[in-house]
């Protein structure tokens, strides 16, 4: 018997003491409400946190560029050894944006020409731009490098291809090749 009083005068003693603990354990945290701060001043240094947060986020975002494919269909409207003028037909989205209205100059440095249809028209041995006619088709392709949305700076065009074909030799090359349409279609045979 005196285990079993001595074991409940222990219980007891030992919830007495955990109340006592919890009032010192409340005061060395948070406290109570009237130590806390008010919720604006909480607002306020969330705000910049934020702030301060965002901006660090925006530099490291904006530091690079975002690259989308460039396309322009037109005729040339003029030429120098290094840039090439066109009158711009159609182009895509990015093209349209970065060009605007009117001819466009495109800087030929590392991009690959190459001439469909064209005739050495002036007997230098060479095909070139000077051998282009009047109605030639021209289209450019390449990669336009430009700041991401809400980023501030400048877009470079770098031309990768430049094509140059002649429309008569279009209408020749599908004039010699077969229509789809005419030719009868004859059924697979069955297989036993």
């Amino acid at each position: 018997m005196t285990k079993k009083i001595a074991t409940s005068a222990l219980m007891a003693a030992a919830l007495l003491a955990l109340p006592v603990m919890g009032a010192q354990a409340k005061q060395d945290g948070k406290g109570s409400k009237a130590e806390r701060p008010a919720k604006s001043e909480k607002k306020a240094s969330n705000a910049e946190k934020k702030a301060s947060k965002g901006e660090h986020g925006k530099q490291k975002r904006c530091s690079k560029v975002h690259s989308v494919g460039f396309q322009v269909k037109g005729t040339l409207a003029g030429y120098t050894a290094d840039d090439v003028t066109l009158t711009v037909k159609r182009g895509n989205k990015h093209a349209r944006t970065y060009l605007g209205d009117g001819p466009a100059t495109f800087t030929l440095a590392g991009a690959k020409v190459s001439f469909v249809g064209v005739t050495d028209a002036n007997g230098d041995g060479k095909v070139g731009f000077e051998d282009v006619a009047e109605g030639d088709k021209v289209k450019v392709d390449g990669k336009l490098a430009k700041p991401k949305k809400r980023c501030e700076g400048e877009s470079k065009l770098t031309v990768r291809r430049v094509k140059v074909v002649r429309p008569d030799a279009n209408e020749d090359a599908e004039t010699e090749a077969p229509e789809t349409g005419d030719t009868p279609v004859e059924p697979a045979p069955a297989i036993a």
